[in-house]
């Protein structure tokens, strides 16, 4: 049997355009709070789906603002707050064209997608430029775990057709094939 969250029926009731602007504020500083004082002292939990929650928030509360400011329809804004939890998501994790699939998957809608492209691009240009490490590699980092330093960001440099084209019948060294 399926139950939802009380995260899942929050972001439900934000793209139904229902809860008030007052309400996206506290449930943003609450989830805030409620992550970093779980995380921080290292406690168990995840940084996914707070980061979905806080994007949504964070989105809906940039639709409602749109919406009082510009009077576009109550309709568009729970689209900011799906715009909102793609630009988040890419942004800590520094995976863009991943934002981008999971919520395109989400909403199945083609209206969403330029939006969406940009401001997870712009998201992830934004946090790339505060730190080189996404959420996940800086936690590798603290425990002293480079996973960039044996390997070369730019694989096809370490890969030459000479070094290839040498790999003809008897050409191979032992235990590796050229093939």
């Amino acid at each position: 049997m399926y139950t939802e969250t009380a995260t899942q029926r929050s972001t439900k009731r934000l793209t139904n355009y229902q809860l008030p602007w007052v309400m996206l504020i506290i449930l943003l500083i609450a989830k805030i709070m409620a992550t970093s004082l779980t995380l921080g002292p290292g406690g168990s939990g995840g940084v996914f789906a707070p980061s979905l929650f806080m994007g949504a928030m964070t989105g809906g509360l940039m639709g409602h603002i749109v919406v009082t400011v510009f009077g576009l329809p109550t309709h568009s804004a729970g689209g900011y707050a799906l715009v909102g939890m793609g630009g988040l998501v890419a942004g800590i994790t520094h995976a863009p064209i991943t934002a981008m699939l999971m919520i395109f998957e989400i909403t199945n809608n083609y209206t969403i997608i330029l939006p969406l492209m940009t401001v997870c691009i712009i998201s992830t240009l934004i946090s790339s430029r505060f730190s080189n490490e996404s959420i996940y590699t800086l936690k590798l980092i603290r425990k002293g775990i480079d996973i960039f330093r044996t390997r070369s960001l730019d694989v096809l440099k370490e890969h030459t057709v000479k070094k290839t084209d040498s790999c003809g019948p008897g050409n191979g060294r032992s235990g590796y094939s050229c093939c």
